[in-house]
């Protein structure tokens, strides 16, 4: 299929996973491992990944090294897949390298950043006030979020239905404050717009088009300053399950309210997860 990877293409690929809400640091090692990889040889099949995979075993390299260069290149193959270049994914879940639970270890908030973040909320449009509530307190996922739709919302219910990877519905219930947040920019901002009555979904950019994922990292690249870190969609969702894991709530409703496909995922990251858990439990011995 392709021996490397053009100039034109790295930056095309660099917009997409920008667009997927990734932090810059992981756009930089993911375009890395591509261009390493391309210099080895070519992608046309799934062999050729398997075969790079046992060569990384081969050399000795860690289990988080080769689980890096599978899951950029899980992001390169979307990406050929959305540029119509390939029909179908060559790299499965399966593929990963298994690490013992509580080995990973998940970016998060912490309490200090978590409070700076509710400090700021009342100070922002109801429509980016929203869109934080349901990534902090909802856990949705940057593409779930820019795809909602005004009729997956259940007012009555106080709850969404939200269509994750793989076409899988989930319904997550909705505290009150974000559902009143929600309907106070459906109700009095999204309507300024000339587009909303004819547009599905509940979020629009300040053109009256869908909000995007770059749209969507932008608002939250604004806020950078006020928390003090650089924010991106997936941390408000690793924060949100590894605050209920932290309150005891049992991992098969954590699992469910984030849409995984199994409880053996949930537990693989939020199991002993955060970096600041696990000095704190050092500290206890």
């Amino acid at each position: 299929m392709t021996s490397g990877i053009a100039n034109g293409e790295r930056k095309s690929f660099r917009r997409f996973l920008y667009e997927q809400g990734r932090q810059p640091n992981t756009i930089e090692s993911y375009v890395a491992e591509v261009e390493k990889f391309s210099g080895r040889g070519t992608f046309s099949s799934r062999e050729d990944i398997l075969s790079h995979k046992q060569w990384l075993l081969d050399q000795g390299r860690k289990a988080a090294t080769i689980n890096k260069f599978l899951n950029a290149m899980t992001a390169y193959n979307d990406f050929l897949m959305a540029q119509g270049k390939l029909d179908r994914r060559w790299i499965y879940w399966s593929d990963r390298i298994k690490v013992a639970q509580g080995s990973h270890q998940v970016d998060v908030l912490t309490e200090e950043e978590f409070r700076r973040v509710r400090q700021v909320l009342p100070s922002l449009s109801y429509r980016n006030q929203s869109l934080i509530h349901l990534l902090l307190y909802a856990g949705l996922r940057a593409s779930e979020l820019v795809e909602l739709r005004l009729w997956q919302i259940d007012w009555i219910g106080r709850s969404i239905e939200v269509h994750g990877k793989g076409d899988k519905v989930r319904e997550v219930p909705l505290r009150e404050d974000t559902l009143r947040c929600i309907r106070q920019y459906v109700e009095e901002d999204r309507k300024k717009h000339r587009q909303a009555v004819e547009s599905p979904y509940v979020f629009l950019s300040q053109r009256g088009e869908r909000l995007t994922r770059g749209g969507l990292s932008d608002v939250l690249r604004a806020l950078d300053t006020n928390v003090g870190r650089h924010l991106y969609p997936h941390l408000f969702r690793h924060t949100f399950a590894t605050r209920l894991t932290q309150k005891h709530v049992d991992i098969t409703v954590i699992s469910r309210l984030l849409g995984h496909h199994s409880i053996e995922q949930t537990n693989r990251y939020y199991i002993q997860t955060s970096k600041e858990e696990k000095q704190q439990a050092v500290e206890q011995l």
